[in-house]
């Protein structure tokens, strides 16, 4: 599977053309300066002559979900090839996102954020109010699960929804702003966000055909301050722009005078995105089961990480029994036939490397028996999943949600 870099965008307003130049080397241009991001990546933002005012904090991650007391074991028996499944509803909300499953050099993750639209969940520290996040570890890919709001990127805005995948590339700073306007007393209408952290860059695979497994037509990027016409708030020593920022698998504080969001034009790659999933094409064949490995929508460039996207389709049969070369990590939008009532729609389930499986064997016994593929049943089932070559384990917080009876469904009679 080949990867590719992403189409070049670009966003300035009309009456800054001219004032800010993206050459890379302007840096007493106007008063504004050039930030490079990957190779090309240069973007323009205000500042002042004294930009950082604050020494970084560091900050150890308790999260109130999970006990003190709460053990995950031995080491041996994390690394046993044991499927295991998660009740993500059970999460509670949190500053930082919830961290499931990694690999043991914490190259790769899958987390989860949860953001309470009632309070965004703010983070006091002794700098402040943080505001936005920085990883400068890898790249993010998140599924909207639930929720809608406002993205905010050095770069500019996005607008995102319930099944929107965001693309957020290593060291791009962010903000999550959920819309509170939907929420009742009785749904709190939390932003749900599930994905995976790659040290690797996640790339858009090249295919022979433009529209699979996206468009780039479909792509949308961040539009810049002055085009949305937000507000652009600089900060002082009264009140600094709190940012938290992750590097090597630990949070710390930064403090600054000004809005590192603030930006008014841009140009080049890397760059945040959002595609929804309506827009994800998947090659589908209908005299046999369709291979998972056709419906990857990012990969990392020597493919140790992938991530699926399961859209409605027609359907051949359910899944063949396999054995996994990578670890499968599969986030369950809709309901799967497969699992047949041991998972249910918004559970994770991890099936580990050197585990044979497939269906469980009520799903198998009530599987329909189809003749002609031209009777094939249309299929609705949604998820998403994340792929690793390097072994993942599972950590204390994954211990607190674990759904602990679901390798049982193995069994016949469960």
């Amino acid at each position: 599977m080949r990867t590719g870099q992403y189409p070049i965008f670009w966003d300035i307003q009309k009456e800054w053309d001219g004032k800010i130049k993206f050459d890379g080397a302007s840096r007493r241009d106007v008063g504004y300066v050039i930030r490079k991001k990957g190779f090309h990546q240069q973007i323009a933002i205000p500042y002042p002559p004294s930009y950082m005012m604050a020494r970084p904090l560091p900050y150890v991650l308790k999260s109130p979900h999970v006990p003190k007391e709460a053990r995950v074991g031995n080491i041996s028996e994390l690394l046993t090839p044991t499927p295991r499944a998660y009740k993500i509803g059970n999460l509670l909300p949190w500053s930082f996102p919830h961290t499931l499953l990694e690999t043991h050099n914490k190259s790769v993750s899958v987390r989860v954020f949860v953001v309470d639209a009632a309070s965004n969940s703010p983070l006091v520290s002794r700098l402040g109010v943080v505001r936005g996040y920085q990883n400068v570890d890898g790249d993010e890919l998140w599924y909207v699960y639930r929720g809608n709001g406002m993205v905010r990127t050095e770069l500019g805005a996005l607008l995102y929804g319930a099944g929107d995948y965001l693309y957020i590339p290593r060291g791009f700073i962010y903000e999550i702003y959920a819309d509170l306007s939907s929420v009742t007393h009785t749904d709190t209408n939390n932003t749900i966000l599930v994905g995976v952290e790659s040290t690797r860059p996640l790339l858009r695979p090249l295919v022979s055909m433009d529209d699979v497994p996206y468009s780039i037509r479909d792509m949308r990027v961040p539009l810049c301050e002055q085009t949305m016409h937000l507000p652009v708030v600089f900060h002082d020593c009264e009140n600094p722009y709190v940012l938290a920022v992750k590097r090597s698998n630990a949070w710390s504080f930064l403090a600054y005078f000004a809005n590192p969001t603030a930006c008014f034009g841009w140009s080049g790659t890397p760059y945040p995105f959002i595609v929804n999933e309506k827009y994800i094409n998947v090659p589908v064949v209908d005299t046999v089961h369709t291979d998972p490995t056709q419906f990857i929508a990012f990969v990392t460039g020597d493919e140790s990480v992938a991530v699926s996207i399961f859209r409605p389709r027609r359907v051949h049969s359910i899944p063949y029994y396999h054995d996994n070369t990578y670890d499968e990590c599969m986030f369950l939008i809709d309901t799967y036939a497969a699992r047949a009532g041991s998972v249910a729609m918004g559970d994770m389930t991890f099936h580990p490397q050197g585990f044979c499986h497939g269906p469980q064997p009520n799903a198998l016994s009530m599987a329909p028996v189809v003749g002609d593929p031209q009777h094939n049943r249309w299929d609705r089932e949604r998820a998403v999943m994340f792929e690793s070559r390097q072994p993942l384990v599972p950590t204390r917080e994954s211990i607190a949600v674990e759904l602990l009876d679901y390798w049982k469904s193995w069994i016949p009679g469960n």
